[in-house]
């Protein structure tokens, strides 16, 4: 399976400018995966998106081990 991967860790305005474009991207190419690598603060509005599969949360202030921790699981 095909993965798109989002990295959007800032505020919630910024998401809202892409979130058209994701969208049509899962419309059109309804196999690939959307994947989005958002703050905590968006988390709890993307998870009611129906068009994102998988969203992982990063915290900026976290330690280096957890951002590898975040990194292999956004690889995998």
């Amino acid at each position: 399976m095909k993965k798109i991967i989002i990295f959007r860790t800032d505020r919630l305005g910024d998401y809202l400018i892409h979130s058209r474009p994701i969208y049509e991207i899962k419309k059109r190419y309804n196999y690939i995966k959307i994947v989005i690598i958002c703050s905590k603060f968006n988390k709890k509005i993307l998870k009611k998106l129906k068009y994102i599969n998988k969203i992982i949360f990063y915290d900026e202030k976290a330690s280096l081990i957890e951002k590898l921790q975040i990194f292999f699981k956004i690889i995998k």
